[in-house]
């Protein structure tokens, strides 16, 4: 399976960092981010990906260990974060920022032993990413 990551902030913090409709390398290198770790190795991606570079130093403003904390964090204006698309679709208040490039996609493997039964947690996750996929 794959899902689609992008880059979110609150309207607010669009207006407060002036980034226009397509924001450039520099202008996005300054901006405050929400990561799950760090060292920010899921921005790292996204400016890799769009952008065939990373910056010097991200502005890590807060690092959180969940998907949700990080969405939590960006709702709360702390920074901008890096998302699953399809977290994101119902959220009031929030902007995806768009670029020119393909979508970045992170791919998910459940593997498991051959003939093992699925667990009920692999199962839950099947039925809640179908559920909430397009």
């Amino acid at each position: 399976m794959s899902e689609e990551f992008v880059l979110i902030g609150t309207e607010r913090n669009l207006k407060t960092y002036g980034l226009n409709s397509r924001p450039t390398f520099n202008e996005l290198s300054q901006i405050p981010i929400v990561d799950y770790m760090h060292h920010a190795p899921v921005a790292n991606m996204w400016f890799k990906h769009h952008f065939g570079k990373t910056p010097s130093q991200i502005n890590i403003v807060y690092s959180a260990e969940s998907v949700r904390a990080v969405l939590n964090a960006v709702h709360e204006d702390i920074g901008f974060g890096v998302l699953p698309l399809h977290l994101i679709k119902n959220q009031k208040g929030l902007k995806q920022i768009p670029t020119l490039k393909k979508p970045f996609e992170n791919q998910i493997v459940l593997a498991r032993q051959l003939g093992r039964i699925k667990t009920f947690r692999e199962e839950e996750f099947i039925c809640f990413y179908k559920d909430t996929s397009i």
